[in-house]
């Protein structure tokens, strides 16, 4: 009796084996496909929240790259190249700067010199930055980093200023913040940083 009990056993025991190898087998099949199927999702909703306050930023962007376009040819700012008073300038350009939530605006010359600033922190070597050479060739010029004075992040823009000849007369600077433009997305799910 105890031999056909041992004979029971091991035939049982390649079976009850390969039965359990089954079934972990399809445990794990189904745990792959539950897992997949949940970072699948969770990538689509990550990529859409990216899309989504990507879109934010560059409303926001273009919001200040309108206004430095426009700005810059103002009669006040113009009036620089001649014997206008600077305080008028700089008031136009605190004001705007204070209305867009802007950082800062600058407004110099070819030479990078400035002729007018809304804030007392002037840049210097502006006239080496990319952004401020490619806007004395007649284009908006863009840059980003850390803000020379402010000790922020920015995103900057250098709108030119044509003469009556159709040259560049100066160029106008308006600084954003980043952590402000963000300080609208802290607390929404999920947190967004630039």
């Amino acid at each position: 009796m105890q031999t056909v009990m041992l004979s029971l056993s091991f035939r049982r025991g390649p079976a009850v084996l390969a039965f359990l190898l089954a079934v972990a087998l399809l445990g794990g099949g189904v745990w792959h496909h539950g897992y997949r199927q949940a970072l699948d999702g969770l990538a689509a909703r990550g990529a859409s929240d990216l899309a989504l306050a990507a879109d934010q930023l560059v409303a926001e962007l273009k919001r200040y790259r309108m206004t430095a376009v426009l700005l810059a040819d103002h009669p006040e700012l113009a009036a620089l190249h001649g014997d206008a008073p600077v305080a008028q300038a700089e008031a136009l350009l605190l004001k705007s700067a204070d209305r867009t939530a802007a950082l800062a605006a600058y407004y110099a010359d070819p030479q990078g010199r400035i002729l007018a600033a809304s804030h007392e922190v002037r840049p210097e070597g502006l006239a080496d930055t990319a952004y401020f050479r490619r806007a004395l060739h007649g284009a908006l010029g863009a840059a980003h980093g850390s803000s020379a004075g402010f000790a922020r992040r920015a995103y900057s823009f250098a709108a030119p200023a044509f003469g009556a000849d159709g040259r560049v007369q100066g160029v106008l600077v308006l600084v954003v913040d980043i952590d402000n433009l963000e300080q609208d997305w802290r607390g929404a799910r999920p947190a967004v940083w630039f």
